[in-house]
């Protein structure tokens, strides 16, 4: 089998015992220039444009053979990736809806901070089938590659929006308020600017003082810090799994555990703290677990 990557050096693999690839769309948003040709013996050659962030993807057995045997190593065949699905796109975009529609106060939509939770559940699904498709297909996690996607993706706007709050907040506010959004601005720069609001016991849904411009921070902090330490949680208890069907099960189980800790969590926070209930990442890991969860379920 042959691999051609833009630019790159055509990289040959030597085993005979690859008989198929499977492509998928990696979805990365970035927009290399050339085409990829993937060859795998025994069947057609594939092409497509590079700029479709393409990885390939063996068997566990495949993968353990080809380690080091001239596969690209490079970001460009990182992380497998998974076709954009319009039907998520179309659950985000209601959910982001139900909550601008909620902050607009417009009548019978008094529940719709409820899309934040929607949402939650959203991504915990789509990282762990990245996570589980990579750890089933290659034998391998791929932690740095997610990272380095949630920077790509998301730091260059939050930083943006950040930086043009902080310049309105120096130009509209009081000099009192002003202190406390720049305390914010560098809360939301380090994803802590939900632990911040937790220990001020800021009521986001019927909190009488004027709130902080970066409270709507809140949740990209809570998706972050899972991000974190998901990847690590499905890498460890992924250790010596053999197969997909293994791999899916102990994902699943070890959702199942994170989330009844969280409920708990979260129905002991409501009782003594309702502040802290709302803001903590682990009285919101229910719900990020619960779309782990029904990632790993089959079909």
């Amino acid at each position: 089998m042959v691999t051609t990557c833009g630019e790159d050096t055509p990289v040959p693999v030597t085993t005979t015992s690859v008989a198929s690839c499977s492509v998928w769309r990696k979805n990365r948003g970035e927009t290399a220039e050339g085409w990829v040709t993937i060859a795998p013996t025994n069947t057609a050659p594939v092409t497509t444009k590079a700029g479709a962030n393409v990885a390939i993807a063996y068997s566990s057995a495949e993968a353990s053979q080809n380690t080091g045997a001239g596969i690209h190593a490079g970001s460009r065949m990182g992380l497998v990736g998974v076709q954009r699905r319009a039907d998520i796109q179309g659950v985000r975009a209601l959910a982001v809806l139900a909550v601008l529609l909620f902050h607009a106060g417009v009548p019978g939509l008094e529940g719709g901070y409820v899309g934040v939770d929607v949402f939650f559940v959203v991504s915990g699904y789509l990282i762990t089938t990245l996570l589980v498709t990579e750890r089933s297909d290659t034998g391998r996690g791929s932690r740095r590659d997610v990272w380095a996607r949630r920077v790509r993706r998301l730091l260059p706007v939050s930083a943006l929006v950040a930086v043009v709050t902080v310049v309105a907040s120096w130009l509209w506010l009081e000099p009192l308020r002003v202190r406390d959004a720049a305390t914010d601005a560098l809360a939301v720069a380090t994803f802590s600017s939900n632990f911040v609001f937790a220990d001020r016991g800021a009521d986001y849904l019927s909190s009488t003082l004027p709130p902080s411009p970066f409270q709507h921070y809140w949740s990209l902090a809570v998706e972050e810090q899972f991000y974190v330490v998901w990847p690590l949680l499905v890498v460890a208890v992924c250790v010596g799994a053999g197969g997909a069907a293994a791999v899916r099960r102990r994902v699943g189980m070890t959702a199942l555990v994170v989330g009844g800790a969280s409920v708990v969590a979260c129905m002991v926070a409501m009782r003594d703290a309702r502040s802290l209930a709302f803001y903590w990442p682990h009285t919101r890991a229910f719900e990020l677990a619960a779309g782990a969860l029904s990632a790993v379920v089959p079909a």
